[in-house]
């Protein structure tokens, strides 16, 4: 039963990397776009501004990731 739960895991926890890493890099994609296709016209539509920062996503995982791993830690020890 442990080496089933753990089995799930991991192929969660591959398929959830995967897909942090496919948001990442259409976030890159969404930037670069941004960057070099998108353009205002100052005199004519000033409501437009693209001035907004956005944070990349994997910053916030890697505490959520680390809690995570000892907590499953925790759960497959068998001293304690």
């Amino acid at each position: 039963m442990d080496l089933m739960i753990l089995i799930v895991v991991l192929l969660g926890a591959f398929l959830l990397y995967y897909l942090i890493e496919t948001i990442r890099s259409l976030h890159q994609e969404i930037k670069e776009i941004k960057n070099k296709c998108v353009t205002t016209n100052d005199g004519k539509n000033n409501d437009i501004k693209f001035e907004t920062k956005t944070n990349d996503p994997v910053k916030g995982i890697n505490n959520v990731l680390v809690n995570n791993l000892s907590n499953l830690k925790n759960y497959f020890d068998i001293n304690k």
